[in-house]
């Protein structure tokens, strides 16, 4: 999708996938459910192929990586039951 704001993707997760989100405010009365940095790095990792590999990560070049908490990455990792976003934390 397109439109004056960028090009915008969307992917669905499954349903097994659907928590480390927050529900936020974003104007009055009208709220939005924004990730944590840990659970958008997987969610990105779980639509991307190959993403698991240490090349693949290392080449997002990450701006903030002290933002994100390896605990909870590796909590939300185990909490997906995906072997693939397990690979991906486990060499981060």
């Amino acid at each position: 999708m397109r439109n004056a704001l960028g090009s915008f993707h969307f992917n669905h997760l499954s349903s097994g996938l659907s928590f480390g989100y927050t529900r936020v405010e974003v104007t009055a009365q009208q709220f939005a459910f924004v990730a944590r940095p840990e659970k958008t790095l997987l969610d990105l990792v779980y639509l991307t192929a190959g993403s698991d590999s240490i090349a693949h990560l290392l080449s997002l070049r990450l701006q903030n990586p002290d933002a994100m908490s390896a605990e909870t990455l590796l909590d939300l990792a185990r909490r997906s039951g995906k072997p693939k976003l397990l690979r991906a934390t486990l060499q981060t």
